[in-house]
């Protein structure tokens, strides 16, 4: 039986956006940008279990060490979706949406876990 992935809305990747997240919530979430002639992209995969989202999301905001992300950051307008996900699923949710968008250019690492059915819900 596949889980279903509720996406939030799209949302401004800026401090101003992240922190009108409730401070509990943990999940997935996708990082994006849309390129100058206004195409999406997902850049980066990711996951929060023991840390927020809001605090996840925050680091790559102030303390970005991934230089692809800040190389994005720096040129275009970046945008997140995220979706709260029973912690005993997230690592293979992270792993089936690292492989199902194409391995995102600014994750560094596979994530572990195992690609299991999902069915994705767009608000």
């Amino acid at each position: 039986m596949a889980l279903t992935i509720k996406w939030s809305t799209r949302r401004v990747l800026d401090e101003k956006s992240v922190n009108k997240l409730e401070d509990d919530l943990i999940g997935v979430y996708l990082l994006g940008y849309k390129d100058k002639e206004g195409k999406g992209h997902i850049m980066y995969v990711g996951k929060s279990e023991e840390d927020s989202l809001k605090s996840r999301l925050l680091a790559h905001i102030t303390n970005e060490s991934n230089e692809k992300l800040s190389e994005k950051y720096s040129l275009y307008d970046c945008y997140f979706r995220f979706a709260e996900i029973p912690k005993k699923s997230i690592k293979d949710v992270e792993y089936t949406l690292y492989i199902l968008y194409n391995k995102p250019i600014c994750n560094k690492n596979e994530p572990e876990g195992n690609k299991i059915e999902i069915v994705e819900e767009w608000p």
